[in-house]
């Protein structure tokens, strides 16, 4: 059973990048926008940012939403220390869009990219 478990586990942690998250084009473009403001509204860090008022962003329900000096993470899913979602690239970073490694990120559209850090 717990080798079952075991498993159930390990298999769930290898999902790579390539989980599909469907947006139109109209969604991605207002969300890196919503997220521009953020970056440029927020200087604090690794804190998480209250989403009122960004309502593409908040009709994602994002389990957190928080700005790095790279750009911001709309959190979607995250179980110990692993969490995935989107994230909107600031516009002086350059991304290697890798699809495997940790973490790994897909590219979507423009400066956005769905990604999953595996912890």
């Amino acid at each position: 059973m717990i080798r079952l478990i075991l498993v159930l586990f390990f298999s769930l942690s290898i999902h790579s990048c390539s989980k599909n998250t469907e947006l139109s084009s109209e969604q991605m473009e207002s969300i890196t926008k919503e997220a521009d403001t953020v970056m440029s509204t927020n200087s604090l860090l690794g804190v998480e940012i209250d989403t009122t008022g960004y309502s593409e962003i908040s009709d994602l329900n994002p389990n957190k939403v928080y700005v790095t000096k790279d750009g911001v993470y709309i959190v979607l899913s995250s179980m110990f220390v692993s969490e995935s979602g989107l994230f909107v690239s600031a516009k002086t970073f350059d991304i290697d869009a890798v699809e495997s490694g940790d973490p790994c990120y897909k590219f979507l559209a423009d400066r956005l990219y769905q990604y999953k850090i595996k912890g």
